[in-house]
């Protein structure tokens, strides 16, 4: 047993055969099948993402070969020193961090600081929408461990969450919505039975109690309508009117007998202007139901990698998303805040792009010089294969420490395909991410000391 590298939820990852007695007695109590790895929605897609890029791919079987028989001590020098030559100084550098492990993001920190660079966190937009609104003026924060256990209403917004934590509802819904203690309420844009069963697996029928189906348009109108309901205040005729949605009455009568409420959803759920005042309305009437009783937002990103590298970031440079390194001290530039995805590349004259997760997503298009990433990355069209560099995948060949998408728990995620002596000897094997970022650091130091003399 180990946590999913792809959702941070605790996973069999050999396809069923090892249960862990957590959630034999969680199924027991629940009275559903555990969840199995080939039922994970999430996980299916991104192999047969990988598989479609290995085959449609010209370079694929050039990366493979490199990756199986070029993996030498001998091989891990030439890759480093080909890397190497993207940093020339006195040049605005780098490091894009797509998804990564907390050892990697180190090493990625400690080589910026040595080149006095800049690191990265890719974001997507949706993340960055609700990162905009909650961050700057506060909000009420909760995590999966404090839905499972205390939250009285749960109210999640859109399918998102379904498709990207397909296991979320049996680890954490289950036990709060065991016994009728607490209420699930879904709200999307249509109704799916097949939505509705997180997990896929059979027998399980874990719906919510209430769904209401509003189109995606309509969402800040609705919230809109809740907060003013919640607020007693006398809505307009247009406001009345739109009100004969008896939705709205339901799900503003529950908020108000509710004694702990939790909104969640996914990141990728908000993602341009008008989701932003979505997401303004909701910290509104989390602020208002919190007068008198708990109402928390939780916006869960499915994407651990990318948790895992923000949170790791924050703790080492004190910088949020982007940190740059001037020789001295870190400093969060202001003028890579809200700037758009196209214009990174003309920001710096070399990029490395640095991905140790696995991602259902495809790498972003920023023209880098340079991509060390795993062998299931889906890379960008276009992509020369003397510019990849292939890396170990943690939780696929090898290990490492990953945060949940609440960011209220750190994970060992272990190796669910190791390296037997009969496949890779220790020589072939993939290098990790962070060796090979420490080796780049080390020999540009060597490099600098040289000149320096």
């Amino acid at each position: 047993m180990s946590h999913c590298c792809l959702c941070g939820l605790l996973c069999s990852l050999d396809g069923g055969a090892r249960e862990s007695a957590e959630l034999q007695i969680e199924s027991r109590t629940a009275s559903i099948q555990p969840p199995k790895v080939q039922d994970c929605r999430r996980r299916n897609q991104w192999l047969r993402q990988s598989r479609s890029s290995e085959s449609s791919s010209s370079s694929s079987s050039i990366n493979r070969c490199l990756m199986t028989n070029d993996a030498s001590a001998e091989s891990q020098t030439a890759q480093v020193a080909t890397i190497s030559a993207i940093f020339k100084p006195r040049q605005r550098s780098l490091i894009w961090i797509d998804g990564a492990d907390v050892n990697t993001t180190r090493s990625a920190v400690s080589l910026a600081q040595t080149i006095r660079g800049t690191v990265h966190i890719g974001q997507s937009s949706g993340s960055a929408a609700t990162h905009s609104v909650l961050a700057n003026q506060g909000w009420l924060g909760s995590s999966l461990a404090e839905v499972a256990t205390h939250a009285d209403l749960i109210v999640t917004l859109g399918g998102g969450l379904r498709v990207e934590a397909p296991l979320l509802a049996q680890r954490f819904l289950t036990p709060a919505l065991a016994g009728g203690r607490a209420e699930w309420c879904h709200i999307d844009a249509h109704r799916d039975e097949d939505d509705a069963q997180p997990s896929g697996a059979p027998g399980a029928k874990l719906l919510p109690n209430y769904t209401a189906v509003w189109p995606r348009h309509k969402w800040y109108e609705a919230l809109t309508h809740i907060l003013l309901a919640l607020q007693s205040a006398s809505p307009s005729a247009e406001h009345q009117a739109a009100r004969a949605d008896a939705s709205v009455d339901t799900l503003v009568s529950k908020l108000q007998r509710a004694k702990n409420t939790v909104w969640i959803w996914d990141a990728e759920e908000f993602h341009d202007a008008i989701d932003e005042l979505s997401i303004s309305r909701l910290l509104s009437i989390s602020r208002l139901l919190t007068q008198s009783a708990r109402c928390l937002l939780l916006c869960l990103d499915a994407q651990v990698g990318r948790v895992t590298a923000q949170e790791t970031l924050l703790w080492l440079t004190g910088c949020n998303g982007t940190a740059d390194f001037d020789g001295t001290r870190w400093n969060q530039p202001l003028s890579l805040r809200q700037i758009a995805l196209e214009e990174w590349q003309h920001a710096f004259d070399s990029i490395l792009v640095v991905s140790s997760v696995p991602s259902v997503h495809p790498l972003p298009n920023l023209n880098a010089s340079h991509f060390m990433v795993t062998e299931q990355s889906l890379l960008p069209a276009g992509v020369e294969a003397n510019q990849v560099t292939r890396v170990s995948t943690v939780g696929i060949d090898c290990d490492g420490h990953l945060m949940r998408g609440d960011r209220a728990t750190m994970m060992y995620c272990a190796a669910s395909q190791p390296a037997s002596p009969r496949d890779k000897s220790p020589e072939t094997r993939l290098p990790t991410a962070a060796t090979l970022l420490d080796q780049l650091r080390n020999q540009l130091r060597s490099g600098a000391a040289v000149d320096a003399n």
